[in-house]
């Protein structure tokens, strides 16, 4: 009898302990958790609770670069130019160009990306400004000891030299003359994924001979890239093919009020010619 009394007095003590136990730790996470989640919420980690456009870009040079004094480049400082005069706060975020299109196109938050190009389907899931910046002619990047190169070609006579392969960035785009070109000539061609330095990289080690690169990115690759500049030709182009214009791809959240706002400051900020009012 004595045992049972024994059992049924620790039985109890247990489950009390269990309870006990669990309003504690219910208590002490209610307090801990419960001010971080107030504190997110009116963080700039939200900026649409902040009433914040997001603007999202891809860290390339010349045009987005990360500093220690904030956003610039040739397509960075303009659009904090252009946010600023139409009195809209923003925030820069990082991110892929294939994510951006994801969330573009899903239409959930308020945001623009910054550096696009123009194309069909992007008109149909977003909308476009007018454009921010237009690169300088396409020249092309060779090494210097391929004696047979002037300082200056055609694209049509580059790309008919079957002795020399063409460095393609895939997916990258080259404007519809040397597009065109280069599937009427079919030039010996290597593809890669790699950024504008590992390019250069490849043809300074003898894997390719020449690529074409906005003027903007070839002088700053020569001057940034830490490799020897003297051992590459920069080859301007005669025929000059047009550069690529950049526009804000916006999310469809992006009121048409804001784009108008914008493409009015475009049109008396940013010098590029059709922009003009």
């Amino acid at each position: 009898m004595r045992n049972n009394n024994h059992r049924e007095f620790f039985f109890i003590l247990l489950c009390t302990s269990a309870v006990l136990m669990t309003l504690f730790f219910r208590s002490a996470v209610h307090e801990v958790t419960a001010p971080f989640v107030e504190e997110q919420e009116n963080s700039d980690s939200n900026p649409q609770a902040a009433g914040k456009m997001v603007v999202f870009f891809q860290e390339k040079r010349p045009y987005t670069i990360t500093s220690k004094d904030g956003m610039r480049g040739l397509i960075a400082t303009p659009v904090t130019m252009l946010f600023e005069k139409i009195g809209m706060n923003f925030i820069w975020e990082r991110m892929p160009l294939k994510q951006q299109m994801i969330l573009i196109k899903k239409n959930t938050i308020r945001a623009c990306g910054a550096g696009w190009i123009k194309t069909a389907e992007g008109e149909i899931f977003g909308k476009y400004t007018l454009p921010i910046y237009k690169n300088k002619p396409f020249v092309a990047i060779a090494r210097a000891d391929i004696p047979y190169l002037k300082d200056v070609e055609t694209v049509d006579s580059l790309l008919s030299e079957s002795k020399l392969r063409l460095l393609i960035k895939v997916g990258h785009p080259y404007g519809r003359k040397i597009t065109r070109l280069m599937e009427d000539l079919t030039p010996w061609t290597v593809y890669t994924t790699a950024d504008n330095r590992s390019m250069l990289k490849m043809i300074e080690t003898h894997r390719a001979d020449y690529c074409f690169m906005s003027q903007e990115e070839a002088q700053d690759l020569l001057l940034f890239s830490g490799l020897n500049s003297e051992k590459f030709r920069l080859i301007s182009l005669s025929d000059n093919p047009p550069g690529n214009s950049f526009y804000l791809l916006c999310s469809k959240q992006v009121k048409d009020d804001t784009i108008r706002q914008l493409n009015n400051a475009i049109r008396h900020f940013v010098n590029i010619q059709g922009n003009s009012p």
